[in-house]
């Protein structure tokens, strides 16, 4: 899928599977206490610096579309800073590099469509829509609004840097505080990926379902 339309299908298409797999979810909200750590890290791609390995953990494995496949698991680690939130994946493939679907786009090109990472953010301001934040395995970025579908009308100050390895890739991302409202004490959030095999192999996951396209796992980022 290169197209708004194409991923408005996909939307619709994931959300009915959303809905099916979400008929016996007690749609309890997951709580997850975030680590404040001391320092700026370099955002390279390759979760080298030492903050990682204090972060809190997660992960990014239940189905949204399609089956995840052993060998295709998703891993977080997720920290904050003084001013920001910060998020890590580690994202296996296989095919990989050899079979990358992913291309070098402009900002707010469909990155969506590839082999990519989203990351879903309400905001403790009211009513505003939910942000979306959207980088693919190459480091292109989209962002904007998502409500009844994808609105490219925001964009965040988050920063992001991604490499590729044999079997896996890695993305590290930076959100200011100001991309969620100022210094709030707790945002809504999910993490989700799209992930690609060989030839039609495709797969969605999700940190918590039912809601890939929802934030629905309260972060706790303190005073």
């Amino acid at each position: 899928m290169t197209s708004k339309t194409g991923y408005m299908a996909a939307v619709i298409f994931a959300a009915a599977c959303l809905l099916r797999l979400g008929a016996d979810e007690t749609n309890e909200i997951l709580t997850v206490a975030v680590p404040k750590l001391e320092g700026d890290i370099e955002l390279d791609g390759h979760m080298r610096d030492a903050a990682w390995s204090k972060a809190a953990s997660f992960a990014v494995n239940e189905a949204a579309i399609g089956k995840v496949q052993p060998g295709c698991e998703t891993t977080g680690k997720i920290w904050r800073s003084a001013d920001a939130l910060y998020l890590g994946f580690r994202c296996e493939n296989p095919y990989l590099p050899q079979v990358l679907k992913a291309e070098v786009r402009p900002r707010d090109g469909a990155a969506y469509g590839d082999e990519c990472l989203e990351i879903f953010i309400k905001t403790p301001l009211g009513k505003e829509p939910t942000r979306q934040i959207v980088l693919n395995a190459l480091g292109s970025v989209y962002d904007g609004t998502f409500s009844a579908g994808p609105q490219a009308d925001w964009n965040g100050e988050w920063t992001c840097a991604t490499s590729v390895a044999r079997g896996a890739w890695y993305a590290e991302v930076k959100i200011p505080l100001a991309d969620l409202g100022g210094k709030p004490e707790s945002v809504m959030i999910n993490c989700c990926r799209a992930g690609y095999g060989r030839g039609a192999d495709k797969w969605n996951s999700t940190w918590k379902a039912p809601g890939y396209f929802k934030p629905v796992v309260k972060i706790v980022l303190g005073p």
